[in-house]
Order: C-alpha cells, then structure tokens, then sequence
C-alpha cells in the first residue's frame, strides 16, 4: 500500500509540475503577443508625458483667454495639483491686480476648461513669467 501510495504521489507531483510550467509558458506567450494598437500608443502617451503637455497646453490657453492678453503676456501658467492651478506673474503689482479680480478669473476658467476642478489660483512672482 505504502508504495501505491507513493507512486500516487508521484504522479500528483508530476501533474503538479506539469500544471506550473503551462502556466509558466501561457504567461509568456501572453506576454509577447501583440497588443491592440490604441493601448500601445496609451502607454507611449503616458510614458512620453504627451497627455499632460496637451492638458497644459489647453490650461495655457483658457488662462490667455479668462484674463485677457494684458494680463497673459505677464504671467505663465504653472502645474495643475489638487484643484490648485499655479500662476507665475512678472511682478507683485500684476499679482495684486490679478488677485482683484481672481473669482471672476476662476469663472472664466470653469467656462473654458469645462470639467477641470480648478478651485485655488495660487501665484508666485517670476521675473521671466511672460506669455
């Protein structure tokens, strides 16, 4: 009985091993087969960070527009973090001015950008902070 028993074990290892290496092998042939074109440009998107320079880009735009050209040619548009959209000025003056009028400003920036939660302006004064 003992070597029946130890046979049957065996053989349950066998199939054990056998069951691993399909397994094994599966994951690697899935692995290298091709991936749907859409996903494999995603991740080039991601990965290349096209996606957030297209989104800055469209934040620089709607800023240019919400506070009109005066104004876009002394500030630049920062990052994005939180629902706090960081505004570079050339100086403490366009900074108080800009503050004067930032709800209206915010106003502008919801009708712009649609669905983007932009709560907060927050500003930093730059020298180099022209449109």
């Amino acid at each position: 009985m003992s070597l029946n028993h130890h046979q049957d074990e065996q053989i349950h290892d066998r199939f054990a091993d056998l069951e691993a290496k399909r397994e094994r092998e599966q994951k690697r042939f899935y692995a290298r087969s091709p991936k749907p074109i859409q996903r494999a440009i995603t991740q080039v998107m991601v990965r290349k960070g096209y996606g957030r320079q297209q989104a800055t880009g469209h934040l620089e735009q709607a800023w240019r527009q919400a506070v009109g050209e005066s104004f876009a040619d002394a500030t630049a548009v920062g990052k994005l973090y939180r629902g706090t959209l960081q505004v570079f000025v050339a100086n403490s003056t366009i900074q108080q001015e800009i503050m004067f009028v930032q709800q209206e400003i915010l106003k502008r920036l919801h009708q712009a950008v649609g669905n983007r939660d932009i709560r907060n302006l927050r500003f930093q004064v730059n020298a180099s902070a022209t449109g």
